[in-house]
């Protein structure tokens, strides 16, 4: 079954903003939220956060702009909140360049989406990371809650994913793929097309009954369980229409213009224009290293 509206995603477990740009907030004695959004929803944010309510952390799934937006807003919100995230996601927030994209591309999803208010706040200091999680690091959020991160890279070098026990929920970022329909779900090998395809298969051996995606909503019940290996299929066919096409004589741009037409359906067809031709060119380039060559320009 699939789902796409905020609300609860099982006992501990609830969806905040909405489906194109979700937080996920995990609630024992303490709260944690994994990711903190695109900077349009930082209204929703506040008004969950603004009252008193507590917030402890936050967990990173990666760091690309639309997770991390609203650390700036949650920051002050929750004074004492903690960031954690995987080695190479502190490596890599902690560089003024990687700050000043994160704002630009904020910035531009801000005014394609119809954003009126002020610019939402983001220091570099904000994205500062207090705790670096290792692969198998297990939190204890009280009440018997735990969410154990995974490394999961591919996506991005820094990628986790987070299982939530008892609820048997699987967070994570695009190192699940883009859901289309139980029969697609879009390659998001940004990283490295390779290690994508390796931690989805690490991800098929999890114990998981519910999985909480990046920006297609949550699945859950039987069909859950070919998630991995419908993603898997799905990256392999692509990657081989993609060497297909160079073999053919095509160069990056033609690959790029063809597949995007192709792709761009259906739930794939809302994610920003900008974001979306980055990060296929980056796949592209991708398969083409881990092929030995270099042909992207």
């Amino acid at each position: 079954m699939w789902s796409h509206e905020p609300g609860p995603v099982s006992e501990h477990v609830e969806m905040l903003g909405n489906m194109a740009f979700p937080c996920f907030s995990v609630t024992g004695t303490e709260t944690a939220l994994v990711d903190a959004g695109i900077t349009v929803i930082a209204a929703l944010l506040e008004e969950r956060f603004g009252d008193g309510r507590r917030l402890d952390k936050v967990l990173l799934t990666h760091t690309h702009y639309d997770h991390v937006g609203c650390m700036g807003v949650l920051r002050r919100l929750s004074p004492g909140l903690k960031l954690l995230a995987s080695s190479e996601a502190q490596t890599i927030l902690a560089k003024p360049k990687v700050h000043d994209f994160i704002l630009d591309m904020n910035r531009t999803d801000e005014e394609s989406l119809g954003y009126q208010g002020e610019p939402i706040p983001l220091a570099l200091a904000d994205l500062q990371v207090d705790r670096v999680l290792g692969d198998g690091d297990i939190l204890e959020l009280g009440a018997g809650v735990t969410v154990q991160a995974f490394a999961a890279p591919g996506h991005t070098r820094c990628s986790m994913v987070f299982l939530i026990m008892p609820d048997k929920v699987l967070v994570g970022g695009e190192s699940l793929g883009a859901y289309v329909s139980p029969e697609e779900i879009q390659a998001q090998g940004v990283s490295s097309f390779n290690e994508y395809l390796e931690s989805l298969h690490k991800l098929a051996t999890l114990d998981f009954e519910i999985l909480a995606m990046p920006h297609q909503g949550v699945r859950r019940g039987p069909e859950v369980k070919s998630h991995a290996q419908v993603a898997i299929r799905t990256a392999e066919a692509f990657r081989s229409e993609v060497l297909q096409k160079i073999d053919a004589g095509a160069d990056l741009r033609q690959v790029a213009l063809e597949m995007s037409k192709k792709l761009r359906h259906g739930i794939s067809a809302g994610q920003p224009e900008k974001a979306f031709q980055i990060n296929l060119a980056s796949m592209i380039r991708s398969i083409l290293a881990e092929r030995g060559e270099n042909k992207a320009t």
